[in-house]
């Protein structure tokens, strides 16, 4: 046989290798991002795992540039990405309507701060004014106190020099119906009030005892008396 003959020979065999290697990979394969020569003629791009060339390429014994990635991956990863955009969406949602929630209840914590710090401040403000009037009170109480010794002093002073106390007679007289008090001795009925006198009571004083005061009328003034008892 001629080297010619044998050469044609190879190449047929090579050529039917290819194309059952192309059949195969077309018909086992799977459908991927088509490279150069099958994007640039539409034709489907297949390829098989651990092949680095699509069935259109072996078949014509090229190199390919085919990335390689099945078209089914490519669809997946679309409808993946949708699914994430959707739930990226619901968790914008969800952080809006937080957010408003948040702001809501910060504004209700402002207001319940502010009223807390209101109630106190009214607090402190009752808390010393009662502080203030108990002050007051103990003082009134002491200055009572004081004039209620300096007076029991005063009454025991002149209890013990047989007198008794100052009295304002006036608010005595003034509940007793007046009647007019007349000189039989007179002729013209003179009035014992338009003279100085002296009026002699008997009463008891404060020890029980009877008790002769001896008053002194000043001419139509019948306050600030001044009484002296005798025994």
């Amino acid at each position: 046989m001629s080297r010619v003959a044998k050469r044609s020979t190879k190449r047929s065999v090579k050529t039917k290798e290819r194309i059952a290697l192309a059949a195969a990979i077309n018909e086992l394969g799977f459908e991927v991002m088509p490279c150069s020569h099958c994007f640039s003629r539409g034709l489907c791009c297949r390829m098989i795992e651990s092949s680095s060339r699509c069935g259109e390429c072996v078949r014509r014994g090229r190199s390919c540039d085919g990335s390689g990635v099945p078209v089914l991956s490519l669809s997946c990863i679309v409808d993946e990405s949708k699914r994430l955009d959707r739930l990226e969406q619901d968790a914008e949602e969800a952080l809006r309507a937080d957010r408003d929630l948040l702001a809501k209840a910060q504004c209700r914590l402002d207001e319940s701060l502010a009223r807390l710090d209101r109630i106190r401040r009214q607090k402190r403000s009752l808390l010393s004014r009662g502080s203030e009037m108990v002050c007051r009170g103990l003082t009134s109480l002491d200055e009572l106190e004081e004039v209620e010794q300096q007076e029991s002093g005063a009454v025991l002073g002149v209890q013990l020099n047989g007198g008794v106390d100052v009295v304002d007679w006036g608010a005595v007289f003034d509940s007793v119906p007046v009647l007019p008090l007349v000189d039989p001795g007179s002729a013209g009925g003179t009035n014992f009030f338009d003279v100085p006198f002296f009026l002699f009571v008997l009463c008891f004083d404060v020890h029980g005892n009877l008790g002769v005061f001896r008053c002194w009328f000043k001419k139509r003034n019948m306050k600030n008396i001044r009484l002296w008892a005798h025994r």
